[in-house]
């Protein structure tokens, strides 16, 4: 697989795409990672494979910090406690504070909270993937930008609204009614609600993301009722499969009133609601269940209120903030039941 490494010091040493930088604990992963680049034409320097009997460790270090292009970071908590792989990071942080040229790129393989300068640098998440997930996730990270592969749909005109007395007029501070009833006896998650708060108000879109079955819906719930003071309007649209994403559109436009006559346009009533969403203001849109990501992002509108995921997805990249979920102590969970 790839090119023989030489270490090589000075001007004589041959640039590789990537060192990665990992402990010993995590070297299988370590090593998976190296092969699924190398597969995919890249070059790369890692210890297991590179560092030979007779050779000097600490230079053989300097050679691969210096002259690879990128270092990728096998993140866990044997590797954030571990004294010589900090130099490792460092040297390819030193080169771009920035991240402008993404030098540094950390690879999340076990549960763990970086901190510090590294906290700053976002990770590629492998917790809770399949390993075709994980190699996906890998080789979207080597790309520049997230350009699909297929043209997006053309939008279709939006005629000008006639003007229509409607039957019935919404009251101010009416919501479309939520799906599942609040749980008295919720309790927990105070964290989780409090990252959620802070998300929304300071980027307008934050997703809890986590494992099936762990509690993301139950504390998306109760953030709605928890502050739907705060809003004018609350929205709740199941997102898991596009047919439901359609459904939820059409109960929108039913509830603000702007279906008119295009029930049987899909791609018009999701034009009427997202114009609705971006000139107004004051609202509350729950995504639940948005797993597909890619299917997801035609139905998003510009956030000019708040908008709250739950996801199985790890891999965010720009969509939202993220807020991890993860399993309750077990008296804490009892309670819930």
């Amino acid at each position: 697989m790839g090119d023989d490494y030489l270490p090589c010091y000075g001007d004589d040493a041959v640039t590789k795409d990537f060192f990665i930088s990992y402990n010993k604990a995590d070297a299988t992963w370590a090593e998976w990672i190296a092969w699924v680049l190398e597969e995919h034409g890249k070059t790369v320097v890692i210890q297991a494979w590179d560092f030979r009997p007779g050779g000097n460790f600490v230079l053989d270090i300097q050679s691969a910090t210096q002259n690879c292009d990128r270092t990728i970071a096998v993140l866990s908590e044997d590797y954030l406690n571990a004294i010589y792989t900090q130099p490792e990071w460092a040297a390819a942080w030193n080169q771009d504070p920035t991240a402008s040229d993404r030098k540094l790129l950390p690879i999340r393989v076990a549960p763990c909270k970086p901190t510090g300068l590294l906290a700053s640098v976002a990770y590629v998440d492998f917790v809770d993937q399949t390993e075709a997930e994980a190699e996906e996730l890998l080789l979207l990270a080597l790309e520049d930008r997230a350009k699909p592969t297929t043209r997006p749909t053309f939008p279709p005109p939006v005629p000008q609204a006639e003007r229509v007395t409607p039957a019935t007029v919404v009251f101010p501070g009416t919501t479309q009614p939520l799906p599942y009833p609040r749980n008295p006896f919720f309790t927990g998650r105070e964290d989780q609600l409090a990252a959620i708060h802070a998300a929304l108000t300071s980027r307008g879109r934050a997703a809890l993301s986590g494992l099936g079955g762990i509690g993301k819906t139950q504390t998306a719930v109760e953030y709605a009722y928890r502050h739907q003071a705060e809003y004018e309007h609350v929205f709740w649209v199941r997102a898991e499969q596009e047919t439901e994403l359609i459904t939820g559109y059409v109960a929108l436009a039913q509830t603000l009133q702007i279906l008119g006559n295009h029930q049987d346009d899909p791609l018009m009533v999701v034009t009427l609601v997202k114009q609705w969403l971006a000139t107004h203001e004051g609202w509350l849109l729950v995504f639940d269940n948005a797993d597909d990501l890619r299917q997801l992002r035609p139905y998003l509108p510009t956030t000019n209120g708040h908008i709250l995921f739950t996801t199985r997805a790890q891999a965010l990249g720009d969509l939202a903030q993220k807020v991890e979920v993860t399993r309750m102590a077990p008296d804490v969970a009892v309670r819930h039941l």
